[in-house]
């Protein structure tokens, strides 16, 4: 009993640290794919074929997290006296995040060597801080992860919530410098999470070596993998595909909102804050679904979730005013919020404990090269078949992943990762 209430004020203080970092994630998320797109785009004119090259390869460094995973599972850095794993690298993340986001959109987009490589520099941070908050959440939660999951999404959703109203009204003024530098400035809460948050020093864990490293890539153990342990594969798969409806909607959707309907930068703002309070019903009825209702469980409310979003971007495409479309993403966001978080939790469910550094952050750079796989062809589709075309490939896309869903054996990966 006593280790049961130590455990349960470990999360008070912990879920409220880790949400604050996915909070700041929430802020930079509508800053660079809701608002900027619309000041690329609509103020500044920029091509969207332009655009969607910026965006691909400024979004490269997400590809990257296997390596930050990698890096701060081996390599511990001297933090306030102690010898730490994340953090460190979490400050890093966090201050080229916070501190580049500005600079997009001071600095000309028509010089784009220099745009692409700020914006480059900020994923890069971003990626780093988000690749090395999960890895700490992963070591740190291994029995209530449906619970983690939810609690991550919903500190997002309040960032969106957060920058949609304040800083929309800011933008609303025309005052894309001031409002891109309040972000910046509240994005610096991630330091309540180095300074508070549990983690314990590379003495007293038990330290990833290369020699591990090389175990888990090994010819046989990889063969074994994807032979015997398929979830992993399957797992692998499936993130690949998962993310392309953002990639090929989100980040053009705010200006197709814009020139379709009218709307104003902080309608843009308001429709992306109340779309995310709905996300976070929904994050809250993942939770209650998949873990709670125990006989429904992940991988079913992920099922859910993809036929959700196959209807929801159908209905998109017949919308003739913005209020239609305010109750059409209202439907899809929730399904959005309890997706994400049976998705999240189906990857931790497979992901070993031991490395969750290197093998759950290949399962989030996965969902990234949906992204940016993504972002690529809409470059190409939205020119040519528009929005209205665009939203029913996506919506293809959502109902054909839900044959790979279900072909990720979770129980086999926690018998395996954590009972054997």
């Amino acid at each position: 009993m006593a280790l049961e209430n130590s455990e349960s004020i470990s999360r008070i203080r912990y879920y409220p640290l880790v949400s604050s970092t996915y909070f700041v994630e929430g802020i930079a998320s509508i800053l660079t794919s809701a608002f900027l797109p619309v000041y690329l785009i609509v103020f500044i004119g920029l091509d969207i074929t332009i655009v969607a090259l910026y965006s691909v390869l400024a979004f490269i460094p997400w590809t990257f997290k296997p390596i930050w995973g990698f890096i701060s599972d081996k390599y511990s850095i001297t933090l306030l006296g102690r010898d730490l794993r994340r953090k460190p690298y979490i400050i890093l993340g966090s201050v080229l995040n916070f501190s580049l986001l500005p600079f997009l959109v001071v600095i000309d987009p028509f010089n784009g060597i220099l745009y692409v490589t700020v914006w480059f520099f900020q994923n890069l941070g971003w990626s780093m801080l988000d690749t090395c908050v999960d890895a700490l959440s992963v070591e740190n939660e291994t029995t209530k992860r449906n619970l983690l999951s939810m609690v991550l999404w919903i500190g997002s959703y309040l960032g969106t919530l957060f920058a949609g109203f304040g800083i929309g009204s800011i933008l609303m003024a025309g005052n894309f410098v001031t409002g891109f530098v309040i972000g910046a400035l509240v994005s610096t809460i991630t330091i309540l999470f180095v300074i508070f948050a549990p983690e314990r020093e590379v003495s007293e864990a038990k330290d990833v070596t290369i020699d591990n490293i090389k175990e888990f890539f090994s010819k046989d153990n990889l063969k074994d993998i994807f032979s015997n342990q398929r979830f992993v594969i399957w797992g692998l798969i499936f993130a690949a595909f998962y993310n392309i409806d953002s990639g090929m909607t989100d980040f053009f959707f705010e200006p197709w909102m814009v020139q379709k309907f009218g709307a104003t930068i902080y309608q843009v703002g308001q429709f992306a804050a109340v779309t995310s309070i709905f996300a976070i019903i929904g994050a809250v009825i993942g939770w209650l679904f998949g873990d709670k209702i125990r006989q429904v469980g992940h991988k079913k409310v992920l099922s859910l979730a993809l036929l959700c979003f196959g209807i929801g971007y159908t209905l998109s495409s017949f919308v003739g005013t913005l209020m239609e479309l305010y109750f059409v993403w209202v439907f899809l966001f929730l399904a959005v919020g309890f997706g994400r978080v049976a998705l999240i939790a189906v990857f931790m469910d497979i992901t070993s404990p031991r490395i969750a550094g290197v093998m759950f952050a290949f399962y989030m750079a996965f969902l990234n090269i949906g992204t940016m796989i993504g972002r690529g062809l809409a470059g190409i589709v939205v020119p040519a078949f528009g929005m209205e075309g665009t939203f029913f490939l996506v919506a293809l896309f959502m109902i054909l992943l839900i044959i790979p869903a279900n072909l990720i054996d979770t129980e086999k990966a926690k018998k395996i990762y954590l009972e054997g």
